[in-house]
């Protein structure tokens, strides 16, 4: 009677060993996921931007603006970038004339492009007490002697894709402290759907990656002489959708900023 009163008490605690392990295993497996998504917002349409506030107030989501052109903005649209980064988003760099950089190229040096380009804008950004972290690339095209120079000034340099299949998303991997990033643009004119948005966070969420999307002016409307073909827009009701289904697959929102 013994040896069985023993033997039961080892098949116990071999028992209770084993389902602490997994809910062990199951609680530190959520903890250590990353999955999200980070939104991305380039040019200087701040005026839009800044009317999107209440809806990134309203799934407590915070994005990056890359910022272009900052010498055109008018004392109150730079107020307005500085309300937007108090509340918690990040504005980041995107130019100061919004160049192509291998075509500046063509007839300027580097030093020119970074004197012109990357610390004029800066310096200007810095002085409204703005001091952007990231920069993305206009015309998504990119230099790889600038990109090695860009590091010494930003921790990411971002480029964009543009009309790639929902199923070639670039994912960033966290943890892989990768400076050269890639988003896909997410405006109208790709005619991507929210099934197509929901495909993507699903991914996300199932491999532990954070996708990267970009989109530009946030209105509901195309200027008269754009047709939506050429309008770089993303419309109100489609970043809701896109913000809604984030927040209901509980993936986190990033900045660029944050990735790591």
């Amino acid at each position: 009677m013994p040896k069985i009163t023993i033997l039961f008490d080892i098949l116990l605690c071999i028992v209770i060993v084993i389902t602490l392990f997994f809910f062990a295993s199951s609680f530190f497996n959520q903890q250590e996921s990353h999955a999200g998504v980070a939104i991305v917002f380039d040019d200087n349409y701040v005026d839009h931007w800044f009317d999107t506030r209440p809806l990134l107030q309203k799934y407590n989501a915070n994005v990056t603006f890359f910022v272009t052109k900052f010498s055109e903005l008018n004392k109150s649209q730079v107020q307005k970038l500085k309300i937007l980064q108090q509340d918690g988003n990040e504005i980041a760099y995107h130019g100061n004339y919004h160049v192509n950089v291998n075509k500046y190229l063509v007839s300027h040096t580097v030093d020119e492009y970074f004197n012109n380009e990357i610390i004029s804008g800066l310096t200007m950004m810095k002085a409204q007490g703005i001091d952007p972290v990231d920069f993305a690339y206009p015309y998504s095209r990119q230099n790889a002697t600038v990109t090695q120079e860009l590091t010494k000034y930003f921790h990411h340099i971002s480029m964009a894709s543009e009309g790639v299949p929902v199923n070639n998303f670039y994912y960033y991997i966290p943890g892989s402290n990768e400076s050269l990033i890639y988003a896909t643009d997410i405006d109208t004119r790709f005619n991507y759907t929210q099934n197509d948005f929901l495909h993507v966070i699903l991914k996300a969420k199932n491999d532990n990656k954070i996708v990267i999307l970009v989109a530009h002016d946030t209105s509901d409307t195309e200027p008269s002489n754009i047709s939506i073909e050429d309008s770089y827009n993303i419309h109100v009701e489609d970043l809701e959708g896109l913000l809604k289904n984030v927040s209901q697959n509980q993936l986190k929102f990033y900045k660029i900023s944050e990735l790591n």
